[in-house]
């Protein structure tokens, strides 16, 4: 058998990978496109006497099948999730009257992955949970050779999180992985940034805002989910309204969200705004002079001093900066650090590791990194992963490296039982939890729900509202509501950040509990109930119970 791998658009996105696989059909190479993200096109990519066997998606947001109806050829069928599915379906219904895009052609392709699933004769795949968004999920391939099994791991974009409820990627697989093509694209500060736009977003609200979130629809399903059950965390329910697509998106995957309504059209901007409530529609800002929700409902808010604008923007256009009401953005991609993504090829130990999603300075900080051959390329070439003699090096591998990587990665692979292909095998399961758990969400909620002005009784005065200023406030020169509304936020959110940090800090060291002894005369004796690494006469730093 031969395995290789081929960039399908390595200058303009680099997710999208063609797997071409000789030796298990007669005469014929299976050739399997993971993903068909912008500038994909797979007639430049075949030879003349090659056919598509399939096309697999991970997820469904739109850099990953942007040119999935112009890659249809050869009766090749679309292998994703049902939720991917229903999740496409639904973007195709938003677009479909304002798209050249062959939806109907797409969607009668389509093919659900229940388990494991044959592509051909020989060639399986299974879905595996990913996190990074609703529905997402990364493509585990078992590839028959002779007495062998091959297995071939395509992460897509992922998370160790949670998305929405949907359970994140797991490193502890029943089955070695022989390639990893990683999605390797990292974020930093998903977490606290994520924590920081939801604590805004709850202060102003429960302060009495009108509060428009901007957000793609994935993102703003995402958004109403977390807010929905801090809400209910809380006791402090309010009205969530999801817009649009968000809405379709939502009503498709049969969410059922405390205090969260869908509207999918509206006619009037005012029947889904409401005073202490929040409005999430889409896209991710709202682009002057445009039809689309997030437009509408913000020139809905842009007077009002009242209301609150929070952008989640994801690089489609340049977010708002400046209105009567107040503006927040936080841009928002839901990708792991790059700690999480070494720990995780640490722990799967593949033979191959392609990286995908990154070139250039962005794909080379992972060459050397890990006891794998690791590719970085940044090029169109058919790379051979596997032939007749074995796992087959890269070009450039030293004979120490290739010895290594044979000694602590081939030499160790395990046998596949069959036992791995049956209905007991214990592969994680990519069902959306019935429960949900903020913190498994990357969340913070200690940070959310600490005191904020809102809660400690200082409201929104507008007249526009009900609320009166007394004679001797109209006669003192004070500040505008607005203005103290939006000093009051930024500090908070400042607040949010740095507590967030040092949450994060904190956890990055041991801690030990302590038990306080005796308090008198000025001193306080404590009990460590662990031994700690420090002599008599050291200073110690102590972190008092919060």
């Amino acid at each position: 058998m031969k395995l290789s791998y081929q960039h399908a658009n390595p200058y303009s996105g680099c997710e999208s990978v063609l797997l071409r696989i000789e030796g298990l059909l007669s005469n014929q190479t299976v050739c399997i496109l993971i993903d068909s993200g912008n500038s994909v096109n797979v007639d430049d990519l075949l030879d003349a006497d090659e056919y598509l066997t399939a096309i697999c998606l991970t997820h469904a947001h739109y850099d990953h099948y942007q040119s999935l109806d112009s890659n249809l050829r050869d009766g090749a069928p679309v292998y994703s999730t049902s939720d991917t599915k229903e999740l496409l379906e639904a973007s195709y219904q938003v677009g479909k009257h304002r798209s050249a895009v062959d939806h109907d052609s797409v969607l009668s392709a389509m093919t659900t992955i229940d388990g494991w699933t044959s592509i051909v004769e020989g060639l399986r795949v299974r879905a595996l949970p990913a996190g990074h968004a609703p529905g997402a999920a990364s493509l585990l391939f078992a590839i028959d050779d002779g007495e062998q099994t091959r297995t071939v791991l395509a992460t897509g974009d992922f998370t160790l999180r949670r998305a929405a409820g949907y359970p994140g990627f797991e490193t502890d697989l029943p089955i070695d992985i022989d390639v990893c093509l990683l999605s390797a694209t990292a974020s930093e500060d998903f977490e606290s940034t994520a924590t920081r736009a939801l604590k805004t977003i709850y202060d102003r609200t429960t302060a009495g805002s009108t509060v428009l979130i901007t957000a793609g629809g994935q993102m703003g399903l995402h958004l109403g989910y977390l807010l929905s059950h801090i809400a209910t965390e809380r006791g402090r329910t309010f009205p969530i309204t999801l817009v649009g697509q968000t809405a379709i998106l939502a009503d498709r995957l049969d969410y059922d969200l405390p205090g969260v309504s869908t509207v999918s059209e509206f006619d009037a901007p005012s029947t889904v705004l409401t005073r202490g409530g929040v409005t999430i529609a889409g896209p991710d800002v709202p682009t002057a002079d445009s039809e689309t929700s997030a437009a509408r409902l913000f020139e809905q808010i842009r007077t009002d001093g009242a209301a609150t604008l929070v952008q989640i923007p994801a690089g489609g256009g340049s977010p708002v900066r400046t209105a009567t009401c107040t503006v927040h953005s936080f841009p928002l991609k839901n990708h792991p650090r790059r700690t999480t993504i070494d720990s995780a090829i640490k722990s799967l130990a593949p033979i191959h590791l392609i990286i995908l999603h990154e070139i250039g300075p962005e794909a080379d900080q992972y060459k050397d990194h890990y006891s794998s051959y690791v590719w970085a390329t940044s090029d169109q070439l058919s790379h051979t992963l596997l032939d007749e003699t074995g796992w087959t090096p890269p070009p450039w591998v030293s004979a120490q490296v290739e010895r290594y990587v044979t000694q602590q990665r081939i030499k160790s692979r395990q046998p596949i039982s069959a036992d791995v292909f049956t209905s007991e095998a214990e592969f994680p399961s990519i069902d959306r939890y019935a429960s949900p758990d903020l913190e498994r969400e990357g969340i913070t909620p200690r940070v959310i729900s600490r005191a904020t002005s809102g809660e400690q009784g200082i409201e929104l005065s507008d007249k526009k509202y009900g609320v009166e200023a007394s004679a001797a406030d109209e006669e003192a020169p004070t500040e505008s509501t607005s203005a103290v509304t939006e000093r009051l936020t930024a500090l908070n959110d400042r607040i949010a950040e740095l507590e967030t940090m040092i949450d994060q800090r904190l956890s990055e060291h041991e801690r030990r509990s302590a038990r306080v002894i005796d308090v008198q005369n000025g001193v306080t004796i404590l009990r460590l109930d662990e031994e700690i690494n420090a002599e008599s006469g050291d200073n110690v730093d102590i972190l008092p119970p919060s």
